[in-house]
């Protein structure tokens, strides 16, 4: 009798070891599935930046400020002779 007792908390320990590396299995899943979904949102973001950056630079360029100043804003180029008058009035 002792020895079906024995046994049986063998088969129970082996059973609850079997379940608690499936629980495991099962959590490292999912982590990587989060990490993989965390790498490619940063992937995203990361070419969102370069794009970002991009467009930043080239509404830099002064070319791109004076066609915005003159077209959006309605300004004219002025002279060196027109900024002397506007400085003396």
């Amino acid at each position: 009798m002792n020895n079906k007792k024995f046994f049986f908390l063998i088969i129970l320990v082996n059973v609850i070891m079997l379940f608690l590396l499936v629980h495991k299995q099962n959590k490292i899943i999912k982590a990587l599935y989060e990490l993989q979904k965390l790498q490619e949102k940063k992937e995203e973001l990361i070419q969102k930046q370069k794009e970002l950056v991009l467009v930043c630079q080239k509404e830099q360029q002064l070319s791109s400020v004076q066609s915005f100043a003159q077209d959006k804003l309605a300004m004219l180029p002025i002279t060196l002779k027109e900024v002397g008058s506007i400085v003396e009035k």
